[in-house]
């Protein structure tokens, strides 16, 4: 498949963005960390750690912005720049929910209990391996359609994966020997943090539409 100049540029805009959204998830993941290591209580690494969340999420919107103008100053035809726009605003969606979720539970100082944070590890490990392959689909959907039909499925696979994984972390909650409001907390910081691949997800579908349209 033909890959032209102003499509290798936006897939490179795709790229840039989602470089530093993957940065932003690994920051994510070692601020969630350092707070159950430290018994759920907030020190200054924790606090640096939120910064450079905030920091690679408004890098983000930038370079979200940056891809945008490129697009709408004649980058792309108009059917396929509109899903264009629609996989940066998807992908931008999965960086503004890590931010949110890393606000959730700091601002609330919300008590993680020993029992659920291996679970909450496993969600979140299979999260990141989704964005990972998604990375790889947007590298390579411009020009292998084969490659990236599989990954996009390696995709869906994996989110089924963590919505399995969610119910069962759900029950588990509610065995928990405490308030229910303490549970109920639980239930949506999990719910959080599987909605990220259920976005992951939804990028795929778009860029599959983006797929069949150039391949008409």
């Amino acid at each position: 498949m033909i890959i032209w100049k102003n499509e290798e540029r936006a897939r490179i805009y795709l790229i840039e963005h989602f470089d530093i959204l993957l940065s932003e998830f690994d920051a994510y993941t070692k601020c969630l960390k350092a707070y159950f290591e430290k018994d759920c209580s907030i020190d200054d690494d924790i606090i640096k750690n939120i910064e450079v969340v905030h920091k690679l999420e408004s890098k983000c919107d930038n370079k979200r912005r940056e891809l945008k103008e490129f697009l709408y100053k004649g980058g792309m035809l108009p059917d396929v720049r509109e899903d264009m726009v629609a996989l940066i605003d998807a992908n931008d969606r999965i960086a503004n929910r890590i931010e949110y979720i890393t606000d959730f539970y700091t601002l609330q100082r919300i008590h993680i209990f020993h029992t659920v944070i291996g679970s909450i590890y496993k969600i979140n490990d299979i999260t990141g391996e989704s964005l990972k392959i998604l990375k790889r689909v947007l590298e390579v959907f411009f020009f292998d359609y084969e490659i990236a039909r599989k990954l996009i499925k390696e995709v869906q696979t994996l989110e089924h994966e963590v919505d399995k994984l969610e119910r069962k972390f759900i029950i588990d909650v509610f065995s928990i020997n405490t308030s229910l409001s303490e549970k109920m907390i639980l239930r949506e910081l999990i719910n959080l943090i599987g909605d990220i691949s259920d976005f992951a997800e939804n990028s795929t579908d778009i860029v599959s539409n983006i797929m069949i349209k150039r391949a008409i």
